[in-house]
């Protein structure tokens, strides 16, 4: 696949002279688009609003809740034991894969909702993506695979 010129209805820029006009150029099998912030701050709110754009939404939280991951498993197991509320203390959950498996998640959550997911365009929101090392095996993911990424935080 490759990029095709932009157009923004206010400025018509399809009638501007090819000289122009900027083409969005490069070979890419997929385009990922990351929503990366704390809890609460308005990623999924911004989702809905793109979701119609042709994107492929896909929560990572969510994905970690449903692993079959086993120390994820367990994770979860413990924290019902102990009477927690795992979407109260989503963050605190997703720190803990990022430091006891994080490859192993990336692993599973780009096999799984990437690399078999039809989209060309693929809306990536969630906890997880802001920590470091979760965010650039993330990245390393997309490289390998030649899937352009890009990634939206929000700026305080």
């Amino acid at each position: 696949m490759t990029g095709g010129s932009m157009n923004l209805r206010k400025f018509n820029m399809d009638n501007l002279p090819a000289q122009d006009k900027r083409l969005l150029v490069g070979e890419y099998k997929k385009t990922i688009l990351t929503l990366v912030g704390g809890s609460g701050i308005g990623k999924s709110t911004l989702a809905e609003l793109l979701i119609p754009s042709k994107f492929n939404y896909i929560s990572i939280d969510l994905a970690c809740l449903q692993s079959d991951i086993p120390k994820i498993k367990q994770f979860i197991i413990e924290a019902e034991e102990k009477g927690e509320n795992i979407n109260l203390n989503l963050g605190l959950f997703i720190k803990r894969i990022s430091e006891e498996c994080p490859e192993e998640f990336i692993d599973y959550f780009f096999s799984t909702y990437i690399v078999g997911n039809e989209a060309s365009n693929i809306l990536v929101e969630g906890v997880v993506l802001i920590f470091n090392n979760m965010f650039e095996l993330f990245k390393s993911k997309c490289e390998s695979a030649d899937y352009r990424l890009w990634a939206i935080g929000r700026i305080f």
